[in-house]
């Protein structure tokens, strides 16, 4: 993750079975967003799993990391995706 250019990469983790989750920013997004940006994506995510809305928890976790990504750090032909957005679950 810390290996991307523009140190830009964001990580979604979650271990249902273990109970759970973590939102990790990479230096310049975190820098960009601040900690209270972090903070209200895993309050949200917080409540949507204690609802038992796992699928929103994400959804909107991504949906909102994505704005503030497309926002400080536009899509262009010279920075291609440098990371897989696969879910990999084991």
């Amino acid at each position: 993750m810390h290996k991307t250019r523009e140190r830009n990469a964001v990580l979604i983790f979650v271990a249902p079975r273990a109970h759970k989750f973590a939102v990790v920013g990479d230096q310049a997004v975190h820098e960009k967003c601040g900690e209270q940006f972090w903070q209200r994506i895993v309050e949200k995510m917080r409540a949507h799993f204690q609802h038992e809305k796992f699928s929103s928890a994400l959804t909107d976790a991504i949906e909102e990391v994505g704005k503030v990504l497309g926002a400080h750090f536009p899509k262009s032909t010279a920075n291609a995706n440098e990371l897989p957005d696969d879910v990999i679950e084991g």
